[in-house]
């Protein structure tokens, strides 16, 4: 979050302390006197449901452009690990290149069992491209938009965020927005350049693992 107020415009609360007790992080920091997007955003008008989208694109376009320190590196903004639920209760390492993340997330695993020989072209195609990594949020959605006045007031739960494949943003989309509604779904496409090959893949991988 320091990184972002740093760096963009995007609002964010201001941090005033952080603390560990028992292995367990705490942040304190200022309170937004603001209701998540999810509660309120049936009673906006269309202007301001329009308007909430286009500051969310604005708010990714300048978290892409944003320079990661070690390019095709995948990590935390500070250098350490990332964290998805999904794939383990702790941050798991920096991954070194895009291809290690890949094997983090079962792509070897796919490519290599005969289980999954109708799977291999896609996810072969996917190895033999070149990603950049972009700075990424990986959890948009109205429950962790905060909104006043019909504007975006600031917007929160940034721990699974960090250097991530350029498509991680989109692919993510869909699980981050199990409680939205369908105009968020369909905003997807027109908030974000196009990832469809790797988003088939993601939901296959959905299927081979369970994800917690």
């Amino acid at each position: 979050m320091e990184y972002i107020a740093r760096n963009t415009t995007i609002p964010v609360p201001r941090i005033q302390d952080v603390f560990i007790i028992s292995r367990l992080t705490y942040i304190v920091m200022d309170y937004i006197d603001a209701p998540e997007l999810t509660y309120v955003w049936w009673i906006l008008s269309d202007e301001q449901q329009r308007g909430i989208i286009e500051e969310v694109k604005n708010y990714i376009t300048q978290m892409r452009s944003l320079r990661p320190p070690n390019p095709g590196r995948v990590e935390c903004v500070d250098g350490t690990g990332v964290y998805d639920a999904r794939l383990t209760g702790e941050p798991f390492p920096p991954c070194a290149c895009v291809a290690d993340f890949h094997d983090e997330l079962g792509d070897r695993y796919v490519l290599q069992s005969e289980a999954h020989r109708e799977a291999w072209p896609q996810f072969q195609a996917i190895k033999e491209r070149n990603y950049q990594t972009k700075f990424t949020h990986s959890d948009i959605a109205p429950r962790n938009i905060l909104v006043k006045d019909g504007k975006i007031a600031a917007i929160v739960d940034w721990e699974t965020a960090g250097w991530y494949p350029e498509y991680w943003e989109y692919t993510r989309w869909a699980d981050s927005h199990y409680r939205s509604a369908p105009a968020w779904h369909d905003a997807r496409d027109e908030i974000m350049d196009r990832y469809p090959e790797e988003l088939w893949a993601e939901k296959y991988l959905g299927r081979v693992f369970t994800r917690l």
